[in-house]
């Protein structure tokens, strides 16, 4: 999975005011388990990828689109 599902999982659950704790208690997983998708150093099984749209109320479109950062903006 690229960077742009990291980073647009990021911006997703923080414009929702999640922390990670909240995200994994609600994906009934482990914190570092999520952080990992955040960093992309894992990706989250497509069960998953359904939950965090239904919680973040987002679109798959929105979520793995990189039309999603700002000019210039770096990833990481």
């Amino acid at each position: 999975m690229d960077k742009s599902f990291a980073y647009n999982l990021k911006l997703a659950r923080l414009r929702c005011g999640f922390t990670q704790q909240d995200m994994s208690d609600r994906l009934n997983i482990n914190r570092t388990t999520y952080t990992k998708w955040e960093t992309a150093k894992s990706e989250p099984s497509i069960e998953n990828i359904k939950m965090l749209v239904k919680i973040l109320e987002i679109s798959y479109d929105y979520l793995f689109s990189e039309a999603n950062r700002k000019d210039g903006e770096k990833l990481f």
